[in-house]
């Protein structure tokens, strides 16, 4: 099977934490050398409305990707779509749905490898492969910045982690950044309270990770029970930007399927407490991010790596 095409919302759907999907799909459209295709909200929301269970007709072998899986009317059940979920939080209960709506592609492409083998294990016949998130290449060298935050704290935080931060910034003598929400908005401010911005494109919140030397991370499941992703902690993309930033990262995560396959221990082991915590940011601060290791980790992990694993599996149909 060789895709002719992408089919892309970014015409609709501006939000920033759709920015490196949308990189995603420029990566992979440069380098098969295939266009980006325009989804059309209005035909995709006419289809949802019409009896039965139809499909919108779309010609060439196309490439979605989805942020979730649409457990509704997935008006792209075709055998020329291809789906590639980036992000899945669904429950046990509603994968009778999940098959229903996704049971006529031909491949469907999973970022974590967690979910892959729990779909694989409930046994749901959809024709999953595991496909990793990545870097994109052109995040590798993008840029450098003066290194102005001891500690950097991006995107949602993990109330442990975020705890063990402030207990270690009201005790040293250090600079960070870290975000808050504010009216509805989440802003990132500095040890003096300066607002240093809402990082509304990826390219800024790229900029401000940049300037730090250690970056908080935690997988997004860890800590949260089974309320908003469904008991899954997959590995997200922010791991791999904070080393692509120079970063040293501070990590706590759940010991799974996802962070076995990205080898987390092997740059930083989860830290199960505060002294853990602080030893290791004091350990970090002591010498600047090892760049070489880093990028050389990175390069299993970029895009175009992911790429040619891609048309190996589309190979097969």
């Amino acid at each position: 099977m060789e895709l002719t095409g992408i089919l892309t919302q970014r015409n609709w759907e501006k939000r920033a934490s759709f920015d490196l999907v949308y990189a995603w799909e420029d990566s992979f459209a440069r380098n098969l050398g295939i266009p980006l295709r325009a989804r059309n909200r209005m035909a995709e929301a006419l289809v949802r409305r019409m009896p039965g269970k139809p499909s919108l007709p779309v010609r060439g072998n196309l490439l979605l990707m989805e942020m979730e899986p649409y457990v509704g009317r997935n008006v792209y059940n075709r055998n020329n779509v291809v789906p590639y979920w980036v992000d899945f939080f669904l429950h046990e209960d509603t994968l009778p749905a999940l098959v229903r709506s996704y049971n006529a592609c031909p491949f469907i492409f999973v970022s974590s490898r967690e979910v892959f083998e729990f779909l694989e294990n409930r046994g749901t016949s959809l024709p999953i492969r595991h496909l990793p998130l990545s870097l994109p290449d052109c995040f590798l060298d993008g840029g450098k910045e003066e290194k102005v935050f001891d500690l950097v704290m991006m995107g949602r935080p993990n109330e442990v982690l975020a705890g063990f931060f402030r207990q270690y910034v009201a005790s040293h003598d250090c600079t960070y950044a870290w975000r808050k929400q504010e009216n509805g908005r989440y802003r990132y401010y500095d040890q003096s309270g300066t607002c240093l911005g809402d990082m509304d494109t990826h390219e800024k919140y790229l900029s401000l990770m940049r300037k730090g030397r250690v970056g908080i991370y935690a997988t997004p499941g860890t800590d949260s029970g089974s309320g908003r992703t469904a008991g899954f902690s997959p590995v997200t993309p922010r791991f791999l930007e904070y080393l692509s930033a120079g970063c040293h990262p501070v990590m706590r995560y759940k010991a799974n399927a996802d962070t076995a396959f990205y080898g987390l221990d092997s740059i930083c082991p989860s830290v199960e407490s505060y002294e853990e915590f602080e030893t290791r940011v004091d350990s970090f601060l002591d010498r600047p991010a090892d760049t070489d290791t880093y990028r050389e980790y990175l390069s299993g992990h970029l895009t175009s790596v992911r790429l040619r694993r891609m048309i190996q599996i589309l190979s097969q149909r």
